[in-house]
């Protein structure tokens, strides 16, 4: 153990037994309280229209130009029924796997441009849709929102 310097040391030692006075009544009475319980945070919504979107990662997808991208954010919305929290579960433990493939696919295929038409934006929705569908292997995302498309 490292030794402190002297004036140091000196006042350390004597500030010992004014910590001992300060805590020695105290101490006790707060060990002898019981727990307080630790709230719980707030439990997810059960609202159906609010838990049917899930919200993926930014997907940065690479552009024509050099160290260019396009950086994309989109929710998935599945579809209404009976077992929806289940679907959700679902859905939501594929994400990486969607986001994985979509950043391959929208790279390969072309679909994200600066020039993009409206036209363009709901052919890669679709493809998006799709690709989610596919990666679940059921269709339960009945829509994409893109929330951000943003070009660096």
């Amino acid at each position: 153990m490292a030794r402190c310097p002297l004036p140091s040391r000196r006042m350390l030692l004597a500030s010992l037994p004014a910590l001992a006075l300060w805590v020695g009544p105290a101490g006790p009475a707060l060990a002898a309280e019981p727990a307080k319980p630790v709230k719980k945070p707030p439990p997810k919504s059960q609202d159906p229209d609010a838990i049917r979107y899930i919200h993926l990662t930014p997907i940065l997808v690479p552009g024509k130009e050099r160290l260019g991208y396009a950086r994309l954010l989109v929710d998935l919305v599945v579809r209404k029924s009976g077992s929806l929290a289940a679907d959700v579960e679902t859905v939501s433990s594929y994400r990486p796997r969607i986001i994985g493939t979509v950043t391959e696919a929208l790279a390969a295929e072309e679909l994200v441009r600066r020039d993009a038409t409206p036209a363009d934006l709901a052919r890669m929705k679709a493809r998006i849709r799709d690709i989610a569908n596919t990666a679940v292997g059921k269709d339960l995302v009945e829509d994409v929102f893109v929330v951000s498309l943003f070009f660096v």
